[in-house]
């Protein structure tokens, strides 16, 4: 089994770790090690300041020493998640170092955990503590530190601080190789200010040096030049490209390359590769460029060599071109690998070349040029040999001044030699410097002149006398720095014909802006490390000497405004960073801290009651100190530490209505307080506090962590890129945080706003914060579409979080977490099942892609169940429910619901009281069985099944439930709108062939039956009956009532039976018999064959050749027999009994008429002679069942014979000869 060292973070505060560490060996068994405070106490941070920094014993701190721990990693353990001290805390590891046996780097730990606890390092809870302990013991055993701890991972306060053997209490000298400030450190971002920590103490330099020069000026300074850049060699000793860090990436070692006693920010090699080194003094230690190979190695002639492989060559002796065992160097070379990157070589990093099984190093290279991504550039690139036959490559860097290979940073450094502190720098605060400007204590202790002006600077009382007095406070520290500014060489040279021309784009020689603008220049130099000596502001390291003559620098325009942001900017960090140990100290000081077993937990109230007296007593003085003091903190840290100080800025703002326009670049922000009149405020590619006004504003934050509060009105606010905090007040306000984790803010009487919330940034998390006086009692969580609403009761006020619930509330619309005031808190999860809870109002109520149960209660609801196997319950009320995808369950309660079961096999459940429902089960999924269950106490024998149209009904007998499944019968119940089963409590079923037969069964009353694709047959009984016969070939029967009989498709028999009967044959050769009763015979389309019987009739045929059959006692019917289609032939047929001679023809108009002798039987033809019987009315023939027939010539030529009656005779468009014989006739 591998071993393995770890770091773990213990979570001990609302955002903020303890780290230990942990051994596991090859066995699976634990170690563990840990540093802790002390003594328990609860002190505020004012009597942390008065404890002192001397201190190795228990004079100091109210929390005593540092102590250590280390045991085996059992349940006893104070870190174990198993102890009850540690019980319910997240944890997370880091992996330090992993390998075949790492006891002797576990031994080197505990025994510098032993070291740490007997030098007596005073315990600070925010600077010097449980995390430094951790961090100097993996420093002191040569392993990495670890990687985690900062401000965007497991915030560990504490972390990266060195414990030197005590030294560090005692009050000499700096506070070791710390990055000046700390939330800095990016380009262009504010320096880092009294935010990097806030967490000095006031007194000398037991807490290190608190804040200072911060990395946002020095970045800036850079950005006025060309970075310089060194040259070692290095060996690729993985085979996988050389691999480097700058602090352009956040990474800042410090090395002395030239030798000069000072270490400087610089790229460096990442632990798997090596620098090939040479200690030439004989100390086991690799002290500065002179040991490595490159140009700071001074040949054996004297000079310095051009680059990496001319110092190699250098000490090939036996000159064959590389260096192997046969050059006396060989075996003294190693290679170093810094395992823990810190720029500081331990023995455990130095290898021999044997050991690294290298042979043989080329001396000679290959010009090349290749950018590794970072500032870090490769211009040359030689080979060494291994003694297994492999070859590996060499890197180094172009020798020239110019065109060097690792980007060097000399803004960042530490000093080897330290000043010894005078009283007077012991007694006031300190500040880290950068440059040739050493920590403020130090240089306090150089110049009389600076200590008295910063005395006279931390006894002002107001924030404009502090800011008055920053312009002499920078020069006067820049003064004490071991070097000149440009200015200051040339004029000191003067006599010698030096003189220094400065061509500024956009400033005249000698004028104001110009003259200001030189000695900000003259100041920045200094903080910076160089000169801006070149030709063109190129960085220089050397000084101006006798021989320099004439020396012109022309900066243009770009690069005149970045050195005079760096002035800014060093400004702005040397105010507050001192702001938490002057002028706002009282506020810093009312931090208590109280340890418990041995971990410190942070409370900020006290803070905050200050703050809320301070802005009562004066609003504008108060909000610009509160804002101050969150930057010189860091309002993030102060989160972590348990203070939403940012929300309470935010409250404070909203509720101090009049505040005069303000305008401040901090380091934490830029901050702008618009005008009155102001309603567009943009940010910076910066952090920035935009305050609107209390009428519309338009907000817009940019890059950064930027906090939008718009107060009243109407406002849009956008966040943009950053992790950013949005208050819209009240009013509608519409709110968008774009990129980055972002804190959407709202007090009572918001308003109703609406949050668009799109962001894809990995890792985000965004959050709703509800302020004070809101609980989550007080919020209702409902759904509208894919849009979550949030509700506060008993008001109107609402959010609404657009497409939240897109993709189940895991796309890139959600909210990761709602907060209140009182530290609950929902994530997604909670959110989720919050909007399923249902009221006794009318609920809108959503599943997921999983298996969901939601139930309506009371009131008229909606239920979705989306994707899963839900369970839909709309209880009473009339409900909407939505099965969606998945094998659902949907009961509608009482009341008429509407019930959907969408894909899936789906079961609907009906119990007595159901109402009337419908079902739309529209279902095209393969192999689905959905089912209607009906509960307890109801049998099939209670269940009427009829059908309506394409719908089939259930309905209970006795009463008004009835189930009504729309379009069940569509495509004779084989489509997708089908229920495949109907099941009882009894275990009886009916299956779709079962209800198609039981919708068929005529009953007493009026029925409405149907037919299928299939021959049906169907008898209507008592009732007026609507039978339809649809496809195939029929036979509808309609017997008693007044009946509709509609045959469809097929050859279809239709007997009306007793009564007024509606026939209608439709398409087919159909036969139709209207029985007794005035019927209505409509054959439609097909060869049909009409017989209305009995009564007065009423027959229609269209299309194709039909037959119309009369016989005795059929009635007075009438033909409608308009019929178009070519080639037809439509025949009047009598039956037995009825000759020839037994029926009169007679015309009347264009109607035939033939009508029974001695009866009042008859036959009424319309408009049989249109268009003299040639038009589409006409009979073909007129049948007699002796075979006696008359085509229509006959008929024609019958109604023109005249009687002794009154005759009505018709001539025809031909020549036509009618006589009249008695009566009064009518020709």
């Amino acid at each position: 089994m591998t071993e393995k060292i770890e770091i773990v973070y213990r979570e001990i505060g609302p955002g903020y770790y303890h780290k230990y560490l942990l051994y596991t060996d090859s066995n699976g068994n634990q170690y563990a090690a840990s540093g802790w405070a002390g003594k328990d106490a609860s002190s505020s941070m004012s009597d942390l300041s008065q404890s002192g920094s001397s201190g190795s014993g228990s004079s100091g701190s109210d929390y005593g020493n540092i102590i250590t721990t280390h045991a085996k990693y059992d349940a006893d353990y104070p870190d174990n998640p198993l102890n009850p001290n540690a019980r319910g805390q997240t944890q997370k590891h880091e992996e330090i170092k992993s390998g075949e046996d790492l006891s002797g780097d576990w031994k080197k730990i505990t025994d510098s955990m032993n070291d740490i606890a007997l030098e007596g390092h005073q315990y600070r809870p925010l600077d010097q503590n449980s995390n430094s302990t951790a961090d100097e013991a993996l420093r002191r055993s040569g392993l990495p530190e670890p990687k985690n701890d900062g401000l965007g991972d497991n915030w560990a306060p504490g972390s990266g601080n060195n414990l030197p053997g005590g030294s560090d209490d005692a009050g000499g000298g700096s506070a070791g190789a710390t990055v000046p400030g700390g939330t800095g450190g990016g380009g262009g971002a504010g320096g880092a200010g009294g935010s990097s920590s806030g967490m000095g103490s006031s007194g000398g330099t037991g807490g290190g040096a608190a804040g200072g020069t911060g990395g946002g000026g020095g970045s800036s300074g850079a950005g006025g030049t060309t970075p310089p850049r060194r040259d070692p060699l290095v060996l690729d000793l993985d085979g996988d490209g050389i691999e480097t860090t700058t602090t352009r990436d956040g990474t800042v070692i410090l090395f002395d390359h030239d030798g000069d006693g000072v270490k400087t920010g610089t790229g460096w090699v990442k632990p798997d590769d090596g620098w090939l080194v040479l200690d030439r003094n004989g100390n086991g230690a690799i002290d500065s460029g002179r040991e490595l190979f490159g140009v700071d190695t001074l040949k054996s002639n004297g000079q310095f060599a051009t680059d990496g492989f001319d110092a190699l060559r250098d000490v090939d002796a036996d000159k064959d071109g590389k260096i192997d065992a046969s050059d006396s160097v060989f075996a003294n070379l190693r290679i170093w690998r810094d395992l823990n990157q810190d720029g500081i070589s331990q023995t455990n990093e130095l290898t021999t070349l044997s050991a690294n099984n290298i042979v043989s190093i080329g001396v000679n290279s290959t010009a090349v040029r290749t950018d590794l991504g970072n500032g870090n550039v490769q211009t040359a690139a030689g080979t060494f040999n291994r003694s297994n036959g492999t070859t590996g490559a060499t890197g180094e860097t172009n020798g020239a001044a110019a065109n060097l290979d690792l980007l060097v940073n000399t803004f960042y450094r530490q000093f080897t030699d330290h000043i010894p502190l005078t009283d007077s720098a012991k007694a006031l605060p300190t500040l880290r410097g950068s440059g040739r400007a050493r920590d403020l204590n130090e240089a306090i202790s150089l110049s009389n002149d600076l200590g008295n002006w910063v005395q006279t600077y931390t006894q002002q009382t107001s924030r404009q006398a502090q800011i008055g007095q920053l312009d002499g406070f920078i020069e006067k520290w820049a003064d004490t720095a071991d070097m000149k500014s440009l200015k200051a060489q040339a004029d000191a040279l003067a006599a010698s014909g030096v003189k220094l021309t400065y061509n500024l784009a956009g400033l005249t020689a000698g004028t104001a802006a110009y003259d200001d603008f030189v000695r900000k220049l003259g100041i920045v130099e200094r903080f910076m490390g160089f000169t801006y000596g070149g030709a063109n502001g190129q960085a220089r390291f050397t000084p101006l000497d006798a021989t320099s003559g004439g020396v012109t620098v022309t900066l243009a325009a770009e690069q005149i405004a970045s050195i005079a942001l760096a002035y800014d900017r060093f400004k702005t960090d040397i105010y507050e960073s001192l702001l938490l140990q002057t002028r706002l100290k009282d506020y810093y000081e009312s931090i208590v801290v109280t340890t418990t077993h041995g971990l410190p937990i942070f409370s900020f109230s006290e803070v905050q009651k200050s703050f809320e007296s301070a802005i009562k007593l004066s609003p504008q003085q108060g909000l610009v100190d509160l804002i101050e003091f969150m930057s010189a903190f860091g309002d993030k840290k102060l989160n972590m530490l348990g203070w939403n100080a940012t929300q309470f800025l935010i409250a404070q703002l909203n509720a101090t209505p009049d505040l005069v326009a303000f305008t401040e670049e901090l380091s934490s922000w830029t901050v702008r307080l618009a005008a009155a009149t102001e309603h567009n405020l943009t940010g910076t590619s910066r952090p920035d506090l935009l305050v609107g006004t209390n009428t519309a504003d338009y907000l817009y934050g940019r890059d950064g962590n930027d906090v939008l509060t718009a107060k009243g009105g109407n406002d849009y606010l956008y966040g943009d890129a950053g992790n950013d905090t949005l208050d819209g007040g009240t009013g509608n306000d519409y709110l968008n945080g774009n990129e980055g984790s972002d804190t959407y803010v709202f007090n009572s009487g918001w308003g109703q706003d609406t949050i668009y919330n799109y962001d894809i940034s990995p890792g985000r998390s965004d959050v709703i914060t509800f302020g004070d006086g809101i609980a989550t009692s007080d919020i209702v969580a409902t759904r509208s579409g894919d849009d979550l609403i949030l509700s506060l009761r008993n008001s109107s006020d609402r959010v609404t979080v657009q497409s939240y619930f897109y993709s189940d509330a895991t796309g890139p619309y959600r909210i990761d977490q709602v907060r209140f005031a009182d530290g609950t808190s929902w994530d997604v999860a909670a959110v989720k099942a919050l909007v399923q809870a249902p009221t006794s109002g009318a609920d809108n109520l959503y599943g997921y892609a999983s298996d969901d149960t939601l139930n309506g209660l009371d009131g008229n609801d909606t239920l979705r169940g989306y994707g899963g196997n839900d369970t839909l319950r709309g209880e009473a009320g009339a409900d909407n429910l939505f099965g969606g995808a998945g094998n659902d369950t949907l009961e509608g309660g009482a009341g008429n619901d509407y019930l959907v079961g969408n894909e899936g096999s789906d079961t609907y459940i009906f119990n007595s009281g159901w109402g009337q429902d419908t079902i739309y089960n529209y279902d095209t999924t393969s192999g689905h069985s959905d089912v209607i269950e009906f509960g307890t106490g109801i049998a099939a024998s209670d269940i009427v099944a009829t059908r309506s149209g394409d719908d089939l009904v259930l309905s209970l007998r006795n009463s008004s439930d009835k189930v009504t499944v729309q379009s069940y019968f569509y495509s004779d119940a084989t489509g997708p709108y089908r229920i495949d089963e109907v099941h009882f409590a009894d275990g009886t079923s009916w299956d779709v062939a079962a209800v198609k037969a039981l919708v068929q069964a005529p009953t007493s009353g009026a029925d409405n039956l149907y037919g299928y694709a299939s021959d049906d047959t169907l008898n209507g009984l008592d009732g007026n009956d609507t039978l339809r016969g649809y496809g195939g070939n029929d036979t509808l029967r309609g017997e008693a009532g007044a009946d509709n009989l509609f045959g469809g498709d097929g050859n279809d028999v239709l007997d009306g039976g007793a009564d007024n009967d509606y026939l209608y044959g439709e398409s087919g050769d159909d036969s139709l018999l209207g029985g007794s009763g005035n019927d209505n015979l409509y054959g439609g389309t097909g060869n049909d064959t009409l017989e209305g019987g009995a009564g007065n009739d009423y027959l229609v045929s269209n299309e194709g050749s039909d037959t119309y059959v009369f016989n005795s006692g059929w009635g007075q019917d009438t033909i409608y027999n308009y019929d178009t289609t070519a080639g037809r032939s439509d025949v009047i047929t009598f039956g037995t009994g009825i000759a020839a001679s037994d029926i009169v023809a007679t015309r009347s108009g264009d109607d035939l008429i033939l009508s029974l002798r001695n009866s009042s039987d008859r036959v009424t033809v319309q408009s049989y002679f249109n268009s003299d019987a040639t038009g589409p009315y006409r009979i073909d023939e007129v049948r007699f069942a002796d075979g006696t027939s008359w085509d229509v010539a006959a008929v024609k030529t019958l109604v023109q014979a005249p009687t002794s009656g009154a005759n009505n005779l018709y001539g025809y468009a031909s020549d036509d000869a009618l006589n009249g014989l008695d009566g009064n006739d009518t020709l």
